[in-house]
């Protein structure tokens, strides 16, 4: 898909985050492409799916390894989401326009589609490899094809280096 130059996204943009060094550093790239960066809202999504259990456990073991390993994953995902909102207040936007949205279902589509269920936005800011998302967004899924329900937001698909 092409990378959009200069998307017009709009006043109030959901990007969604993963762990990993690359979104960060894309978000360094919003302050040159996006005029009005200060102007605009932020939430920054990030999907935590749960850990299945294979049963409920007694405070065994293994229960205690499963319990400090989505610890680790929550605490993680704390820490890229306030990186990425200090690299948006890099950039100029206030604290005041960065909202946080952790969503802990199966999947990151799942957690899209729940949070512009929450609010409206006018764009959407992910990763390639977020393409099958970036692609019922923009209405150019086969379920979106069938289903003729676009969400009218602006999609940034943008490359992981």
């Amino acid at each position: 898909m092409k990378t959009l130059t200069r998307p017009d996204l709009g006043d109030h943009v959901l990007i969604v985050m993963d762990n990993c060094d690359s979104c960060l550093e894309q978000l360094s790239t919003l302050e040159q492409n996006l005029p009005n960066i200060a102007s605009r809202r932020f939430t920054l999504l990030h999907c935590v799916p749960p850990t299945y259990w294979e049963h409920g456990g007694d405070g065994d073991a293994e229960s205690q390894q499963i319990w400090k390993a989505e610890d680790r994953e929550f605490q993680l995902t704390d820490d890229y989401l306030n990186r990425a909102r200090m690299a948006l207040e890099d950039c100029g936007v206030p604290a005041s326009q960065i909202q946080f949205a952790l969503h802990t279902c199966g999947s990151t589509r799942e957690a899209v589609l729940k949070q512009m269920q929450r609010s409206t936005y006018s764009g959407v800011i992910l990763s390639d490899r977020h393409h099958d998302l970036a692609d019922l967004l923009s209405g150019r899924s086969l379920f979106g094809w069938f289903v003729r329900r676009r969400p009218g937001v602006t999609v940034w698909e943008m490359s992981l280096n």
